[in-house]
């Protein structure tokens, strides 16, 4: 993942992205990249950034006393770089100038037509046969090209010599690579070897840009200053060479400045001889240039002239052209505007007659709706009628039928008791028998035997 970041306004530094790589992690990318920059830019630079330091948990005051190694630093500071990320920039700046000038140095011109192959191929084979450090080779795949060859960072790391180099050079552990490293048998070179052998080679290296060309000369110092830069931080390491380490360090900015003059001389004679010889070939050129340029003039100016002939005859006749089509497209344009009118005309006049005649269609189906309302309502009021007759009628039977039904209460009562009187008379002893039948029969003027009841049925009504 790339974070993509604002350049600041004024700002001198260009402004690189966080480049992370997907399986490593962070704080072993930023050893790599603090490590390449050296102590003296940690020690001069980290008092002023108080927000990563607070983080970190150093004081400005244990840093102006140097209580730290390189190593440590790198270590306690690599896990918070993003913390600050004008430090970070600072950092990258650094290490992509050093980028810039070891690539050339390796590679000449070549590196930039090498495909990501080649570039895998290529590191490993400086980290083998010349010592590239494990950090450089980091730094130049993560930087390169804002980290288009970062990808081939995972697989460096995945080989256990590599992992023990950048043990040595910044003291921190890469585990869980998928094998077993005994850290404390680990041995470190002997620091007053590595300085006999610095001073030495620092010294004869000075020694060797005199009478070198520009371009060697500027390879060569690009090479001093990430040698110097990798072998003096391992002799900041232990306490007890101090002493050691500040004469070298001493010796290490002397060199540092003759490397500076001498790069700024090679350039400023560099820049000058390019000039110059950039200068005699303009030059060369241009007097060749002038001489044919005025004889092609000399040609020209008779082939333009018999062309300006033509030229005169050919825009006569296209201005003639032009005036008939001017008068053409004239009177098109009044032609058109009569057409335009007509046809307006005549759209409006078939619109006119659409409209009265659709109007004239909705009066008849508004005078036809109307009638057909008022014939419903007429109907609606004679079934109104014929429901309240029918209403009155039905009142009428239901009170008649009331009357009926009080007279066959009173039938059925009647009944009843002459039921009754017959029950008892057949109860009676043979002397009131006789006695009725010879009393009550004339009493009453029937015989018995006429009397008949039929019981079970009920008056109706027809």
């Amino acid at each position: 993942m790339v974070v993509k970041t604002r350049r600041k306004k004024g700002s001198k530094h260009k402004r690189f992205p966080y480049i992370e790589v997907e399986g490593v992690e962070n704080r072993f990318l930023d050893a790599a990249l603090l490590q390449g920059c050296g102590y003296e830019v940690l020690r001069q630079s980290l008092p002023n950034e108080l927000k990563l330091l607070k983080k970190v948990g150093i004081t400005t005051q244990e840093l102006r006393r140097e209580e730290y190694s390189d190593k440590e630093l790198v270590r306690l500071v690599s896990p918070h770089l993003l913390e600050s990320y004008d430090f970070y920039n600072l950092t990258a700046n650094i290490c992509d100038e050093i980028i810039q000038k070891t690539v050339v140095d390796y590679f000449d011109e070549a590196y930039v037509n090498f495909t990501k192959e080649e570039w895998n191929k290529h590191i490993k084979n400086l980290i083998s046969e010349k010592g590239l450090p494990i950090y450089a080779a980091i730094n130049t795949l993560r930087f390169y090209k804002n980290g288009e060859l970062k990808e081939l960072i995972k697989p460096l790391l995945e080989v256990e010599e590599h992992i023990l180099k950048f043990y040595e050079e910044t003291g921190i552990k890469i585990e869980g690579q998928g094998f077993y490293i005994n850290w404390d048998n680990i041995v470190v070179d002997d620091i007053e070897d590595k300085f006999i052998k610095l001073e030495e080679n620092s010294l004869q290296q000075v020694e060797d840009l005199i009478g070198q060309s520009p371009n060697e000369a500027l390879k060569l110092a690009a090479k001093i200053i990430l040698d110097v830069s990798d072998r003096v931080s391992e002799l900041e390491e232990l306490e007890k060479y101090k002493k050691l380490y500040a004469s070298e360090k001493e010796t290490v900015e002397i060199l540092k400045f003759k490397i500076d003059q001498l790069t700024l001389e090679v350039k400023s004679k560099d820049s000058q001889t390019q000039a110059l010889s950039k200068e005699n070939r303009a030059l060369s050129k241009s007097v060749e240039s002038l001489a044919g340029k005025f004889e092609n003039q000399q040609k020209e100016s008779g082939r333009l002239g018999g062309l300006l002939g033509e030229i005169r005859k050919e825009k006569d006749d296209l201005e003639k052209v032009n005036n008939t089509l001017v008068s053409r497209v004239s009177k098109l344009e009044n032609e058109s505007s009569l057409i335009t009118e007509k046809v307006q005309k005549e759209l409006k006049k078939e619109f006119d007659n659409k409209a009265l005649k659709t109007r004239f269609d909705q009066d008849e189906r508004i005078k036809l709706l109307d009638k057909q309302m008022k014939d419903l309502q007429h109907l609606l009021e004679e079934e109104q009628l014929k429901n309240n007759s029918l209403l009155v009628e039905l009142e009428n039977i239901y009170k008649e039928l009331n009357i009926t039904k009080k007279d066959l209460e009173v039938v059925e009562k009647e009944r009843n008791e002459l039921a009754e009187k017959i029950k008892t008379s057949k109860t009676l002893t043979g002397k009131e028998r006789d006695s009725l039948e010879n009393g009550d029969d004339l009493l009453f003027d029937f015989d018995e035997v006429d009397i008949f009841v039929e019981f079970d049925n009920k008056p109706t009504r027809n």
